[in-house]
């Protein structure tokens, strides 16, 4: 279980920040989803991508443990390369560079 002071910045900063860059001021629902744990102290945005891909292809808090299974942390390597490539296939794509994006050039 996160520690309630986390869960609590975490929300401040969803209704500061992400919900008027969406303009969805007091729209959005947040929920804290219990039975998936971090085991490491590495791999938060990770597994915060896997639950984001679990709740968008149906996966609700109340019916959590049929989604997610314990198995998934044996997957953590392939999980992050899958990841990665989207990342680079997106990256190219966009024909933007990472310096670039930042106001930079890119070589």
């Amino acid at each position: 279980m996160q520690l309630k002071s986390n869960i609590s910045t975490l929300k401040d900063a969803v209704r500061s920040i992400v919900e008027p860059m969406l303009d969805m001021t007091d729209q959005l629902q947040i929920e804290t989803i219990n039975g998936c744990e971090q085991k490491d102290s590495t791999s938060c945005g990770l597994w915060c991508l896997v639950v984001m891909v679990l709740l968008l292809f149906g996966a609700t808090p109340e019916h959590w443990s049929s989604y997610w299974n314990d198995s998934l942390y044996n997957a953590v390597g392939y999980l992050r390369m899958r990841y990665m490539l989207k990342i680079l296939k997106l990256h190219n794509y966009s024909g933007f560079g990472v310096a670039e994006a930042e106001g930079g050039e890119d070589k």
